[in-house]
């Protein structure tokens, strides 16, 4: 009897065994992995062309001129390796570039603890690619102090090219003026991973909501905006704006205001454009120590009593 408790003992400690190098195992193949390929779930995806426009600081149109691979490293870090592209701007429908603009854009190719620096980029471009760019603010720029980069996982990012294969030779923005009609030709993706079709109308939105271009033609101001949150914001900052010169940081309230107003009383502001300006503006009063919450005195009327 004794035997056979001494050997279901070791037997149950050879199975504890196997099955913790088992786990570390899988622990480590995951952390390799890792190292060689990226998470979806580390990436936002922008449901609609409004998300992912909101925010760019710049949408272009260009051609990729060449490339090159930089490594950052912070403090005791392990470096980070971006690809940086230059580019040639052909049309411009959001920000500050001009064509014929020479700009850099980056890509974070990979956190690589290893040094390793095989790994393919995000997205592969090739000398003479015309493309359309949604562009912002690079990875760590307070730190890296690297260009303009693109939206994560590939998003963003198409082909100069109708998805029926015409090319725009004479441009975008010219064959829209000629033949509005082409408002709803889609781009082709120049990712897979691309899930938002990106139209010429879209374009021609975008530039017009930037103040690069006129109205598009057929624009029909948007159905069920609710704007109630951003009237109530306004409507409590306007309320202190008798102690705007007591209170230190009002003028980034005060901006906030303005575009606030601008976006309430335009009436093709789209439900994005609502949502965010209040935001903005909630949180500005919050930093100044402004209750956001409190009912707002004479915004709406007291009901002191009623009749039998």
């Amino acid at each position: 009897m004794k035997k056979l408790d001494k050997i279901l003992l070791k037997a149950l400690k050879a199975a504890f065994i196997l099955a913790l190098l088992a786990m570390i195992t899988h622990i480590a193949i995951t952390r390799i992995g890792s190292l060689f390929t990226s998470s979806s779930r580390d990436i936002a995806v922008y449901e609609n062309v409004d998300f992912m426009s909101y925010g760019r600081t710049d949408i272009v149109r260009a051609v990729i001129l060449d490339r090159r691979v930089v490594s950052i490293s912070h403090r005791r870090e392990h470096p980070y390796f971006y690809t940086v592209n230059r580019i040639a701007v052909l049309e411009v429908f959001k920000g500050d570039a001009q064509v014929g603009d020479i700009m850099e854009i980056s890509q974070l190719r990979r956190h690589q603890p290893f040094r390793i620096i095989n790994t393919p980029d995000p997205l592969s471009f090739s000398r003479g690619d015309d493309v359309i760019l949604f562009m912002g603010m690079p990875h760590r720029s307070h730190i890296t102090h690297l260009p303009a980069s693109l939206l994560a996982g590939g998003q963003g990012v198409y082909r100069a090219i109708s998805s029926c294969g015409n090319r725009f030779d004479e441009g975008i923005i010219a064959a829209y003026h000629e033949s509005p009609q082409i408002a709803y030709v889609e781009f082709e993706d120049f990712s897979p991973n691309s899930v938002v079709q990106l139209t010429v109308g879209d374009l021609m939105l975008i530039r017009y909501e930037a103040g690069l271009g006129p109205r598009p033609y057929n624009l029909q101001p948007p159905e069920d905006v609710d704007r109630s949150r951003l009237l109530e914001c306004i409507a409590r900052a306007e309320h202190h704006l008798p102690q705007k010169y007591m209170l230190p940081g009002w003028d980034d309230v005060q901006i906030l205001l303005d575009e606030a107003i601008r976006v309430r009383d335009n009436p093709y502001s789209r439900q994005i454009h609502v949502n965010h300006a209040s935001f903005d503006l909630r949180y500005a009063m919050r930093r100044l120590g402004i209750n956001t919450n409190a009912p707002v005195p004479g915004s709406h009327p007291t009901i002191i009593g009623s009749e039998p």
